[in-house]
């Protein structure tokens, strides 16, 4: 089973892609640079639907919208969500929505309602970095997590320690969670 897991956000994106239980791709979609809100939007949700038509995923993995700061912020998480769900319906692509609690209790990152989003960040950083041993951000560690998240949810991955990149092959190929030329 091939999974693209996201975590989008208004600005980076973060994404991951499974081929059974093994990481075998990451990335963040960077569109910091637009200061334009619905092109930087029309031009993410093309790049994740482009991801998704060239993975040919299985299943697609998001994070479900939330109010965090602001319902500005909220409506363009929901925008980039219509997305990726249209994408799916587009091409007959089951998805699945969870919530930030419920994936962050699923591999094990500590919160409460006194926790600081930045230290549910720095958690998923240093999870994925001693899980895979790679350094990422927040937005791509973020993606893994989820996919992870669902694959220990449906019994896929029992257990979300020594956890390793599918193959040595795959760590050569990719360097910062690009294809390297």
């Amino acid at each position: 089973m091939r999974i693209v897991s996201f975590d989008q956000s208004s600005v980076l994106t973060g994404y991951a892609v499974f081929n059974g239980t093994g990481l075998t791709r990451w990335g963040v979609l960077d569109y910091s640079k637009n200061k334009d809100t619905q092109a930087r939007i029309k031009d993410m949700c093309v790049e994740i639907d482009t991801i998704i038509t060239k993975v040919k995923p299985d299943l697609v993995i998001f994070e479900d919208v939330n109010l965090r700061n602001s319902v500005k912020t909220l409506i363009m998480l929901a925008q980039i969500q219509g997305c990726i769900m249209q994408s799916c319906h587009l091409k007959n692509i089951p998805f699945v929505k969870y919530a930030p609690a419920t994936w962050r209790r699923i591999v094990g990152i500590q919160q409460s309602n006194k926790t600081e989003r930045e230290n549910l960040k720095e958690q998923a950083i240093a999870f994925v970095r001693n899980s895979y041993g790679i350094k990422v951000g927040d937005d791509c560690s973020e993606a893994i997590c989820e996919g992870l998240a669902h694959l220990k949810n449906e019994g896929l991955l029992p257990e979300l320690t020594d956890l390793k990149r599918s193959s040595k092959k795959n760590e050569e190929n990719y360097k910062d969670g690009k294809k390297a030329d």
